[in-house]
C-alpha cells in the first residue's frame, strides 16, 4: 500500500493515516489559532468511506474541539456526511448562470433559501469576484457589475448564509501585491449595502 499524496483517486487508509499525523500535528501545535478547516477533494466519488474522513476531522480537531470543518464534496453548494460543520459550496455561478440576462433575477440565485442544507451545518459558498478563480481566464465571461454583487452578498448574509470572495490581484515580487481597483470596487459597494456606509 504506497503513500500516493496529489493523486485524489486514490486515498488509502494508510495514506490517510499519514496524513493525518501531519495534520494532527499541525492542529496540536496551533490549537485555538485554527478555528475552522476547509477541505478540498472530499468528493464522494474519490473518498467515499466515512471512516477515513473521521481520521481526517478527528486530527483537524485535536488542537481545538471547537474547530469547524467543511469538507468539499466538488462545485455545489452541498453537505459531506455528517462530519462537515458547514457546507464547502463552492462555485462557478453564485447567480445560477453566466446569462446577463438572467442573473438578476434573485430567483436564480445559489442562496440559503434555494440551496438548503441541514439546520446544524453553516450554509457556506466560495466563489470568485473575477472572470475566474485567482488569475484562470474562465469560465465567466464577464464580470458582474458591483451593485448586482452587493445585493447578492447582502441576500446570503440576510438569509444566515456564509460566503468567502477570491479575489483578482497583481502579481509583484516578494510582497507587493496589489487588489485589482475593480475588485476593490465590488468589495466597496458590499460593504456599503450590507452595512449602509
Amino acid at each position: 500500500d504506497e503513500f500516493l499524496m496529489g493523486d485524489n483517486s486514490y486515498n488509502s487508509r494508510r495514506s490517510a493515516m499519514l496524513w493525518s499525523m501531519v495534520i494532527r500535528e499541525w492542529s496540536l501545535k496551533y490549537g485555538d489559532l485554527i478555528s475552522g478547516w476547509w477541505v478540498d477533494g472530499a468528493y464522494a466519488d474519490q473518498n467515499p468511506y466515512e471512516d477515513i474522513l473521521a481520521m481526517y476531522v478527528n486530527a483537524m480537531k485535536a488542537g481545538n474541539p471547537n474547530a469547524v470543518v467543511a469538507l468539499n464534496p466538488g462545485i455545489v453548494i452541498a453537505e459531506r456526511g455528517e462530519l462537515a460543520d458547514y457546507t464547502a459550496g463552492e462555485t462557478d455561478y453564485p447567480f445560477g448562470s453566466d446569462d446577463l440576462s438572467l442573473i438578476t433575477n434573485p430567483d436564480n440565485w445559489m442562496t440559503p433559501e434555494h440551496n438548503k442544507v441541514s439546520e446544524d451545518v453553516q450554509w457556506f459558498m466560495l466563489t470568485f469576484l473575477d472572470k475566474g478563480w485567482c488569475h484562470n481566464g474562465g469560465p465567466r465571461k464577464q464580470l458582474y457589475d458591483k451593485e448586482l454583487w452587493g445585493q447578492y452578498v447582502k441576500t446570503v448574509l440576510d438569509q444566515g448564509g456564509a460566503i468567502c470572495l477570491d479575489v483578482k490581484f497583481t502579481m509583484g515580487t516578494g510582497s507587493d501585491y496589489t487588489m485589482y481597483p475593480e475588485m476593490y470596487e465590488i468589495l466597496k459597494e458590499i460593504q456599503r449595502q450590507y452595512y449602509g456606509s
